[in-house]
């Protein structure tokens, strides 16, 4: 009897070594894990690229007007349309109006008026070679920066930040007397004084003196001048495709020429927000 009761202890310490040695042997992979590991090997949960603002973008917006007398300007109908156009908020597109539904408005307006809404479609300020190519520097640097997990590679990239400068006819049309043009600034700057809260308070810098010159998109070139919006574009982009039609965010530092402040607030607008 003693014996057996020895055997089946032995048999039992026996047993238990076997198995300790079995859940040793066994790969890493196949243990449980307490942390969930990142998108990526090398720790980007999201990969971005930049590209410039292009006739593409310009078609979403559509024909836009610019009114034939100063007071238009001014109107609470115009800054309406005009906000739609020049987000001074990262806005989703989603909360844009329908093309149509933007036509029936500016014929409202019109008519509200007994104006003429002269239709001129925007055009860009194209920068050169060389200030495109520090903007792109920069954004490699300082996009992981200012959006945490966010990687730059145009080869992985899931998003597109599409950033320029377009030009609504105002400051050659409407505005050009000097009277018009402290009219129209002094709604610009209304309508830029929401975004001094919230997500994009830290990234709007005030509203400076106009130059007379609207030059590239490099820091040094950093300006205001009527009738110009710094726009900043996010696309989605699937993988081995190009960027979707439509952006999902959308936002104008309007009256300025501020490609990295545009950008900023972008990027920072994620930083506290959840990526589309």
């Amino acid at each position: 009897m003693h014996r057996q009761f020895v055997f089946f202890c032995a048999l039992a310490v026996l047993s238990w070594s076997l198995s300790v040695l079995g859940q040793a042997s066994q790969p890493l992979a196949a243990q449980p894990s307490s942390s969930q590991a990142p998108a990526g090997h090398d720790g980007c949960s999201a990969y971005f690229t930049i590209a410039p603002l292009d006739q593409n973008v310009l078609k979403l917006l559509g024909t836009p007007i610019v009114p034939a007398t100063e007071g238009l300007a001014a109107s609470a109908g115009f800054q309406q349309l005009r906000a739609w156009d020049f987000p001074s908020k990262v806005t989703p597109w989603s909360a844009r109006p329908s093309p149509d539904e933007l036509s029936r408005r500016r014929i409202e307006l019109s008519q509200a008026a007994h104006s003429v809404l002269i239709p001129n479609p925007y055009d860009l300020q194209t920068s050169s070679p060389r200030d495109w190519n520090d903007l792109e520097k920069w954004f490699r640097k300082e996009a992981p920066r200012k959006l945490p997990g966010a990687c730059v590679d145009s080869n992985k990239a899931m998003y597109v930040v599409v950033v320029g400068v377009i030009l609504d006819g105002s400051a050659n049309r409407s505005l050009g007397n000097s009277s018009a043009r402290n009219e129209y600034k002094q709604s610009a700057m209304a309508r830029q004084q929401d975004s001094s809260v919230g997500a994009n308070a830290a990234t709007v810098p005030p509203v400076v003196q106009n130059n007379q010159e609207l030059s590239g998109m490099g820091s040094a070139s950093d300006s205001s001048i009527p009738g110009a919006h710094t726009c900043a574009f996010l696309y989605r982009k699937p993988a081995g495709e190009s960027r979707l039609q439509t952006p999902d965010y959308y936002y104008c530092r309007s009256d300025s020429v501020m490609p990295r402040s545009a950008i900023t607030s972008m990027l920072k607008y994620f930083a506290n927000s959840k990526l589309p």
